[in-house]
């Protein structure tokens, strides 16, 4: 009733909507994207470029720290991502972490909020297998400099054993994706995949 009296915009194009995205701006299905360079992953899902519409959203959702926009999000991305896995069977979910101040400030981590449904949705369990420490934002750096951020502070928590897919909001230049799946592949993970709502081309980090 609410939304009939008060129609909302969609938070990805910005046209009013009812509800918080529209149909227009959620693709149908899942996407390979490329695997990037001197990573040890298996395979790359996402749902859209970082340039489509539904960036904006995801955007949204993490700076201004909107969980109800990320649930959104999250029940997408787990309807479209749950069907892939018939054909690349996973042992176990990881979401990538984000450190403690963040998810403090924010109120929640995004990858944990895509995971959590994607768990939900699948029935693979959920390990929170990964943990990091504090330190600067990745989206304030080159890549050269994300790698170098990220040495040294990406940490295995606890055994992730088996096929692994690891989940996080966006895929840039990789950095983050790397140190999880070497400290997984580390540990007792047999094979990582990640998957992502967004992932840029590679050409364009």
């Amino acid at each position: 009733m609410t939304e009939w009296i008060w129609p909302t915009c969609c938070a990805a194009c910005g046209t009013s909507h009812q509800g918080r995205l529209c149909h227009h701006c959620l693709p149908v299905s899942l996407h390979r994207a490329p695997v990037p360079d001197d990573t040890s992953l298996s395979g790359v899902f996402c749902l859209t470029g970082y340039a489509a519409p539904l960036s904006q959203a995801v955007r949204q959702a993490k700076y201004q720290h909107d969980l109800g926009l990320m649930r959104t999000l999250a029940d997408a991305f787990a309807d479209r991502l749950t069907p892939a896995l018939h054909n690349a069977p996973i042992d176990l979910i990881v979401p990538v972490p984000s450190p403690w101040t963040r998810t403090l400030h924010r109120g929640f981590s995004p990858a944990t909020v895509l995971a959590q449904a994607v768990s939900r949705r699948s029935g693979v369990p959920m390990v929170q297998a990964l943990g990091i420490a504090p330190g600067k934002r990745q989206a304030t750096l080159d890549r050269v400099s994300r790698r170098r951020n990220l040495r040294g502070r990406v940490r295995s928590r606890r055994p992730a054993p088996g096929r692994v897919l690891l989940i996080d909001d966006v895929l840039t230049t990789g950095a983050t994706a790397r140190a999880g799946s070497l400290e997984l592949l580390g540990d007792d993970s047999t094979a990582v995949w990640l998957a992502v709502l967004c992932a840029y081309r590679q050409d364009s980090t």
